[in-house]
């Protein structure tokens, strides 16, 4: 009848002073499947595991780059300048590199 076993419960019921099992079957309808199958399991897990460490190497770039200052010998200034139509624009008077 295409039921499939999942799980035998062995001593699951008490009845009238007497242990017996308890059977889980399972049906698929509608072209179902299987949540789980071995393969779907492992690919799971490696799918996370390479998330995982994407994360540890991003979080320890980010360290790193934060430790120690990318353009440490270039100097920026920028000023705040007001145009005749008052509105404001953001624009460098003076950007140069120090070597």
């Amino acid at each position: 009848m295409l039921f499939k076993l999942v799980r035998r419960l062995p001593h699951f019921y008490y009845i009238r002073g007497q242990h017996y099992d308890s059977y889980l079957f399972v049906y698929y309808v509608n072209g179902g499947r299987s949540p789980c199958s071995p393969l779907e399991v492992i690919t799971s897990f490696v799918v996370d595991f390479r998330a995982f460490l994407k994360m540890v190497v991003a979080r320890f770039w980010n360290k790193e780059e934060r430790s120690t200052p990318r353009w440490s010998r270039c100097k920026e200034s920028t000023t705040l300048l007001v145009s005749q139509n008052n509105k404001r624009i953001i624009g460098g008077d003076d950007t140069r590199c120090h070597v």
